[in-house]
């Protein structure tokens, strides 16, 4: 089923009932699991949602990620891109090449399992990503009650997460990095979560084993910035003077440590050895992104706060977050120490990628989103409290503040979501989209005549990937000249065209062959 503007929001509307009654049950009924339960609910659905609406894989990086999760189904310790590559390809091109390690190799093997599960689509590819949102809202609850021993801030956070525009849109794989940034943020979520679990519980032991498998599964998502968790614990240590001193909080750190070494150190071991060339580039390739600039934006340090609005929804998302940052350092009954370590590793992350890393990409600071939700939160509670004193002042019929609550829980709702944007993005107007969905259907409905056992030239460029997550063929996106053709024939292929190449005729050699299959449908 196609998804066009109309049919997105009417899907938006039908996701939003559990949200909206679980603002309800929280403020009104003063249920608070029923509450949880429901935004909870409401999240998922969104997500469900937004992983089926676009019916293609979409370009950076999706297609490729997908690809090799594919592939993974059947070699899930040999990541490929292409598992047959019959004609030469450099190493150096990652979107042309042969053994793949451009990413770090767990949220593909979650995408290849839940594919191995449910079928190769889209939704199967995309559906840990949608999981895993899910599950953030819980465990944003959980961090910001603790931190702030606010129950009404950590609902408001955890509806925030709940509707994040752009979480959603990492989810659904619209936006660059996708499935690799939506599955990274909620490792490095859940490894900040662990570690208020270590500071409340006594079992500090269990808790340092955790957090470190937390990061060690971070590490295998997208690599060592994953440590940010580790420098903020022992921000958490140095900033008490009790756990200064003792040695036992050290030898915490050391174990959690330890614990992401035994996760994410086996991976790295592995392929220096069965892939000696192709690791070594990839380790290279990413020190390169610190001093050079990769990518399609400038080096401009103030980057990412141009992209705060992006990330987090509205214009005033910036103004809530300093009111909530001041009132985390200044309000007496916050916990000082997670205040200490999580001001710390915004501060590390912004400034890092801001003034230290040369290669600028949307997403490199979302990781660390989820604190800076609670503060938009925080700062968005406290500014409304203020606000209900002065009403109440003016009135002394105002008493029951939760009817106030409401409708600034859905300003959050309805901001953090951005449902036009949603909507927009999938217009029926918009010839990419279009173009998207044609090309898919026709890769999905190749005839087995022209699928099996055939090589098929001439996709248009990196086209080929999508149409070798589509169908089991080894695809091209170009076509070699008449000796390289009769050589591939020798070994035994048989060869399909489409049949324009960059809006020019195939040449005879290839027409007059009638051994060849030329694919009359037009891709865009």
């Amino acid at each position: 089923m196609v998804f066009y503007e109309n049919e997105t929001l009417l899907g938006l509307l039908v996701s939003s009932i559990p949200i909206l009654l679980g603002i309800y049950f929280f403020f009104i009924e003063e249920k608070e699991k029923t509450g949880l339960i429901l935004i909870t609910i409401g999240g998922l659905a969104l997500r469900l949602l937004m992983i089926s609406l676009d019916p293609y894989i979409h370009d950076w990086d999706e297609r490729f990620h997908a690809l090799v999760a594919k592939n993974m189904m059947e070699y899930p310790f040999k990541p490929m891109l292409r598992v047959n590559p019959i004609l030469p390809y450099e190493i150096e091109r990652w979107t042309q090449s042969h053994i793949w390690l451009h990413k770090q190799p767990l949220f593909m093997w979650q995408m290849a399992l839940s594919m191995k599960l449910f079928g190769v689509n889209e939704i199967a590819m995309r559906l840990p990503s949608a999981i895993m949102g899910t599950i953030s809202i819980k465990l944003v609850y959980d961090i910001a009650k603790f931190w702030l021993k606010d129950k009404q801030v950590a609902f408001l956070a955890g509806l925030y997460i709940c509707c994040s525009f752009y979480q959603l849109e990492l989810t659904s794989g619209r936006l660059g990095l996708e499935q690799n940034d939506a599955a990274f943020t909620f490792y490095i979520t859940a490894a900040i979560w662990a570690l208020t679990r270590y500071i409340k519980h006594e079992t500090k032991i269990r808790w340092s084993i955790i957090i470190g498998i937390f990061v060690g599964l971070a590490i295998l998502c997208k690599w060592l910035t994953a440590l940010i968790v580790i420098g903020g614990w022992g921000l958490v240590v140095l900033s008490d003077t009790e756990k200064r001193k003792t040695w036992t909080s050290y030898f915490h750190i050391v174990l959690g440590v330890l614990a992401a070494v035994i996760i994410a150190s086996p991976w790295q071991i592995y392929i220096l050895n069965a892939f000696p060339y192709e690791s070594q580039y990839n380790y290279e390739l990413n020190t390169k992104h610190i001093g050079h600039v990769m990518g399609p934006f400038k080096d401009d340090p103030y980057f990412y706060i141009q992209f705060f609005e992006t990330h987090y929804g509205f214009p005033m998302a910036q103004f809530l977050f300093l009111i909530g940052l001041a009132y985390c350092i200044f309000k007496k009954n916050v916990n000082k120490q997670l205040s200490v370590a999580f001001i710390g590793m915004l501060l590390v992350m912004y400034g890092f990628f801001s003034i230290i890393v040369a290669t600028k990409m949307p997403s490199f600071t979302f990781p660390v989103s989820s604190i800076i939700m609670i503060l938009i939160a925080f700062g968005l509670l406290q500014s409304f409290r203020y606000l209900f004193l002065g009403l109440k002042r003016l009135s002394p019929i105002i008493k029951w503040p939760a009817l106030l609550y409401i409708p600034f829980a859905i300003f959050i709702f309805y901001n953090a979501l951005q449902p036009k944007n949603i909507a927009s993005f999938r217009s029926i107007q918009m010839e990419n989209r279009n173009a998207k969905i044609h090309n898919a259907s026709i890769f999905k409905n190749l005839p087995e005549e022209i699928t099996k056992d055939r090589i098929i030239f001439n996709c248009k460029p990196a086209q080929d990937s999508e149409l070798m997550f589509y169908q089991d063929v080894i695809a091209y996106e170009w076509f070699p000249d008449s000796l390289v053709l009769d050589s591939i024939k020798a070994q035994g292929y048989q060869l399909a065209f489409f049949k324009n190449h960059h809006n020019q005729n195939l040449p005879s050699f290839i027409v007059k062959d009638s051994t060849n299959i030329v694919i009359q449908k037009q891709i865009r």
